[in-house]
């Protein structure tokens, strides 16, 4: 099972395979714009951060934990981001 590293600020977090294979439709089209949010509770998640010439609804997060992958596309979204990240501004979303 390949993983991928991923750096995050001052954070490096390896990118579970499961989180790339719900992802891959927009890595396929974007490229990796993964960015680490953080693990609450050792559920560990991602936002896909996508070009800002992109046009999208809601953000779209990936959640992580036991093994298994879930992508989170509506508005919970927000709540999720919201748990992980306190400040918007450190991982350059609006």
């Amino acid at each position: 099972m390949s993983k991928r590293t991923y750096l995050c600020g001052m954070k490096q977090e390896t990118i579970p395979q499961a989180v790339i294979k719900e992802a891959q439709p927009f890595i396929d089209r974007y490229g990796n714009r993964l960015k680490y949010l953080g693990d609450v509770e050792g559920q560990k998640a991602w936002l896909f951060a996508f070009p800002a010439d992109a046009t999208i609804g809601y953000p779209v997060v990936y959640l992580f934990k036991n093994g298994e992958a879930l992508e989170v596309s509506d508005s919970l979204a927000f709540d999720f981001i919201g748990m992980y990240v306190e400040n918007l501004d450190e991982i350059g979303i609006e």
